[in-house]
């Protein structure tokens, strides 16, 4: 499977962790505007809460998943 962004993660990647690194006490949700070429950290709760129902339910899935996995 070819993952289009998986390059932009790969050169970005010392800024991902680094912000996330900042922010790990809080296990923040990591936004990569891609656009924009910004790295966000957002603390869950406000995240989700930008989000509408049904992204809402996805994201949190997937948030307690990574949190259970120990990975950002």
């Amino acid at each position: 499977m070819h993952d289009p962004y998986l390059e932009l993660i790969k050169e970005q990647w010392p800024s991902i962790s680094d912000t996330y690194n900042r922010y790990a006490e809080q296990r923040p949700i990591m936004l990569v505007d891609v656009q924009e070429s910004v790295i966000h950290a957002y603390p869950v709760e406000e995240f989700i809460m930008l989000l509408d129902a049904p992204s809402r339910r996805q994201v949190e899935m997937q948030y307690h998943r990574a949190v259970a996995n120990r990975q950002m």
